[in-house]
């Protein structure tokens, strides 16, 4: 079994990220092709040349809220179902999103706070 994070071969970079979905509603996340249940998570990957993408989407079963999700669930561990969305590309991902924003930082400066004047 594995856990939902963020990791590729030498972590050279390392971040967050964050997204407001989009307020048309047939740009959701669950309008995927085959997504069923209800999406608690997704993951995007890319390699080098942009030549091989792939986008996942975790679901859990049974709940239709987030709340839900969290009464069922309120520490620790949730079992989801992975469901990958075949021949999805970068472009797709953001649709589903009316805002989003990866920052990166090298990795051995996970612990520091960077801070910068705006132009």
């Amino acid at each position: 079994m594995e856990t939902l994070t963020a990791s590729v071969q030498y972590n050279d970079m390392i971040g967050d990220a964050a997204a407001d979905r989009s307020d048309d509603p047939n740009k959701s996340i669950d309008k995927l092709p085959n997504v069923t249940g209800f999406p608690i998570a997704l993951s995007l990957y890319s390699a080098h040349d942009g030549g091989y993408q792939s986008l996942s989407i975790y679901v859990v079963d049974g709940f239709s809220t987030i709340d839900e999700v969290l009464k069922a669930h309120p520490h620790g561990e949730i079992q989801a179902r992975q469901i990958d969305i075949p021949n999805a590309t970068v472009s797709d991902l953001l649709q589903l999103f009316k805002r989003f924003r990866i920052t990166l930082r090298h990795k051995r400066l996970k612990d520091h706070t960077i801070k910068f004047d705006t132009p």
